[in-house]
């Protein structure tokens, strides 16, 4: 009985202690039609659901900017839920993601707990920061006549999606980099649009998991797809780990991420 209550208490002192406090890079490389040879190879680094009150501190989130800048990446994707519940000190809080650094900008988008606490407020506090916070909007990247479409919708849990409106004005069959939140919208998503990549978080790949990673409990709109890469019909979709915990202070087979994302033309584009 010790054994096991010695065993317990040790795994969740790792939790809580050490693995949390530790973000891991992942790599992957996503296929997209007509991307310009100006984008080939471009860099994409996401991060998601950095919570930041109360449960992510402020030396954590300093390294992970530190570790995203020194990637060099052409772009950075924040996708949601910055806070729990408290937007009090949500500028002062975030202000490490000031010092974020990629070639064509730093983009972000809502998550459900942002959208059900204070909106308005976060999407202030991130402006503030340099970030441009896309929510049912995006905007063109053009090199070499090429473009490469960035959007955000609102979180499909708490806000209200208008996909055509985060579509406005981009150029027919151009590639598109779309930041939403909740990952089990990947199904919609693939029946109105394609040759894009969701990226979204939510889940935080379960967060306190069975040693090889098999989630223990996901959230609504995060059961389908729990953490990593998927085809989902004629999309992509990416779910990042997050930075940040929910609940308790821990993580357990399930290292806060850091992901970067490589594009490349797909074949026969």
């Amino acid at each position: 009985m010790w054994t096991s209550i010695a065993s317990g208490g040790g795994a969740y002192g790792y939790a809580r202690m050490i693995e949390r406090h530790h973000p891991v890079i992942e790599r992957a490389r996503v296929s997209l039609k007509n991307l310009g040879t100006a984008f080939e190879g471009s860099r994409i680094v996401q991060i998601s659901d950095l919570h930041v009150e109360p449960n992510l501190n402020p030396a954590l989130l300093h390294k992970a900017v530190e570790m995203i800048n020194g990637l060099q990446p052409d772009l950075i994707a924040i996708t949601g839920d910055f806070i729990t519940h408290n937007a009090r000190l949500v500028a002062e809080l975030t202000a490490p993601l000031a010092e974020l650094k990629a070639r064509t900008g730093v983009f972000a988008s809502l998550g459900n707990h942002d959208v059900w606490n204070a909106p308005r407020r976060i999407t202030e506090a991130l402006t503030h920061h340099g970030i441009q916070v896309l929510t049912n909007s995006g905007v063109a990247l053009t090199q070499d006549h090429a473009q490469l479409w960035v959007a955000g919708i609102d979180s499909a849990w708490a806000g209200d999606i208008d996909l055509p409106a985060a579509l406005k004005g981009r150029a027919k069959g151009a590639p598109c980099i779309m930041l939403g939140h909740e990952p089990d919208y990947a199904d919609e998503l693939a029946q109105r649009s394609s040759n894009l990549i969701h990226l979204a978080g939510h889940t935080h790949g379960g967060q306190v998991c069975l040693p090889g990673g098999q989630p223990l409990m996901l959230p609504t709109l995060g059961k389908k797809y729990a953490r990593g890469l998927f085809q989902v019909g004629r999309i992509s979709l990416y779910v990042n780990r997050g930075l940040g915990t929910i609940g308790p202070k821990a993580r357990f087979a399930c290292s806060p991420e850091i992901t970067e994302i490589t594009l490349t033309n797909a074949s026969g584009a």
